[in-house]
């Protein structure tokens, strides 16, 4: 009997699955971006824009470009993502993180641990010091 009562929880439990490459690869418009308890303004938001192709993310933020590349990777029911910087005073350092995509509403969210932070386990509603969220809308392919 609590072999059944397991199998039928397990079922319940929706299993996400993983983020490839081709699903990202567009103009992504930036509609929250939140460092810490810091949340940036729509003024701010409006400026900012990512690009992803298959292994690059491009983000552009008011007057500067970063470029990074991007590896995905699914791991225990959830989609690893690392970015390593290409350019500015974090070239060649990667940052850790997890991302998702729900492709009904062409929204991903990306949840980062910054300055040599452990990747989060993880994406919570709110950011916590030293980790950034990010949720980008789909604009174009």
């Amino acid at each position: 009997m609590c072999f059944l009562v397991l199998l039928q929880l397990v079922c319940l439990v929706p299993v996400e699955p993983p983020v490839q490459e081709a699903e990202l690869v567009g103009k992504w418009s930036i509609v929250r971006f939140s460092r810490g308890s810091t949340d940036y303004p729509e003024t701010t938001l409006s400026q900012m824009c990512a690009y992803f192709t298959r292994k690059h993310l491009l983000i552009r933020a008011i007057d500067t470009i970063g470029e990074s590349a991007y590896t995905l990777k699914k791991t225990n029911g959830i989609t690893e993502l690392d970015l390593t910087a290409h350019d500015g005073s974090k070239k060649g350092t990667t940052t850790k993180g997890l991302i998702t995509l729900n492709k009904e509403k062409n929204k991903i969210i990306i949840y980062l641990g910054l300055e040599g932070m452990e990747r989060p386990t993880a994406i919570p509603d709110k950011a916590e010091e030293g980790h950034e969220l990010i949720v980008m809308k789909l604009i174009e392919r």
